[in-house]
C-alpha cells in the first residue's frame, strides 16, 4: 500500500491547500511549502537534518510510513535528501480518513486539469468530424469541412475548402460565465466575423452582425441541425434590413467522409 500512497500524494503535492497542509501535517507529512523552504535554508547541496513529525503522531504505523517517506521525497522537486522521522508506531484506525482526503485532493486536480470536460462543452461535438459537404436541395458537393476538437476539449475548430479552393476557419469556445457558445470566423478573404449563441433542443444557434463595405450594418443568424443518420445540416442567413428580411447565404449538409 505505501508505493500506492507514495504516488498519489506525489501527485497531488504541487495542489496541496491551506486545509490540506494542516491535514497532512497532522499526518506527520511535512507541506511542500515548509520542505521548500528549508531546502533553501540549507542550500541546494547540503543535507538538512530530518523533520520531525508534530505532537499529533502518525496515524499510520512507523514502519509504512518510514518507507512512505522514502519514496515520496526520493523525486521530489525539492532536495532530494529531506525525509520526514517519526518515533512512535500507531494503529491504522484512521487510514479510511487518509484515502478519502487523497482522492478528495487528487479528483480536484485532476478536475483542476480539465477544465472543459463538462457536458456543457461537449454540445458541439456532433459537429466533430472529417466531412464532404453537400447542397442541401441536392448532391453536389460544395466543399470540405474537418472539425476538429482541441486544447483539451476546450476549442471545436474548423477547417473549411470551398469547392473553388476558397479557405476559411472558426474557432468555437464554450463560455461558462453565461453559458454561451462563441465562433470567431476568419477566411483567405481577410474577413473576421463573430458569432454569439447557445445549444437549445439540439439546435446549435449563434447571431452576429458586421458592417458592408459601405458601412451598412449586416445582421447574420447561423445555425447547426444534427440529423438522425449522422448527418449535419448549416444553415447562415443574413439581413440588410435590421432583420426584417432574410436571405440564405449557405445551407449545406454535412456528410461524414467515406473511408
Amino acid at each position: 500500500m505505501a508505493p500506492i500512497l507514495a504516488e498519489a500524494m506525489k501527485s497531488i503535492l504541487a495542489s496541496v491547500t491551506e486545509k490540506g497542509h494542516d491535514l497532512f501535517t497532522n499526518l506527520c507529512i511535512t507541506s511542500p511549502k515548509e520542505v521548500g523552504a528549508r531546502s533553501m535554508e540549507y542550500g541546494a547541496n547540503l543535507s538538512p537534518p530530518p523533520l520531525p513529525c508534530p505532537k499529533k503522531r502518525c496515524t499510520l504505523c512507523h514502519d509504512v510510513f518510514s518507507k512512505l517517506h522514502v519514496n515520496f521525497y526520493k523525486d521530489a522537486p525539492f532536495h532530494p535528501s529531506i525525509k520526514l522521522s517519526c518515533q512512535k508506531k500507531e494503529p491504522m484506525q484512521n487510514i479510511k480518513l487518509i484515502l478519502i482526503a487523497l482522492t478528495l485532493c487528487f479528483t480536484s486536480q485532476v478536475l483542476a486539469q480539465a477544465p472543459c470536460s463538462t457536458p456543457a462543452h461537449r454540445q458541439f461535438d456532433f459537429w466533430v468530424g472529417d466531412w464532404d459537404v453537400y447542397a442541401t436541395a441536392g448532391d453536389t458537393i460544395v466543399g470540405y469541412n474537418t472539425i476538429n476538437s482541441i486544447l483539451g476539449g476546450c476549442v471545436v475548430e474548423e477547417n473549411w475548402t470551398g469547392g473553388t479552393g476558397f479557405q476559411g476557419k472558426s474557432f468555437n469556445t464554450y463560455n461558462p460565465q453565461d453559458s454561451t457558445w462563441n465562433q470567431v470566423w476568419v477566411d483567405m478573404g481577410g474577413a473576421t466575423y463573430h458569432f454569439k449563441g447557445k445549444y437549445n433542443d439540439k439546435v446549435m444557434q449563434m447571431k452576429g452582425e458586421s458592417l458592408g463595405r459601405n458601412g451598412q450594418k449586416i445582421l447574420f443568424d447561423m445555425s447547426y441541425h444534427p440529423q438522425a443518420d449522422g448527418a449535419v445540416r448549416q444553415i447562415w442567413k443574413m439581413s440588410r434590413d435590421n432583420g426584417e428580411n432574410w436571405t440564405i447565404a449557405f445551407d449545406g449538409m454535412y456528410r461524414k467522409k467515406k473511408d
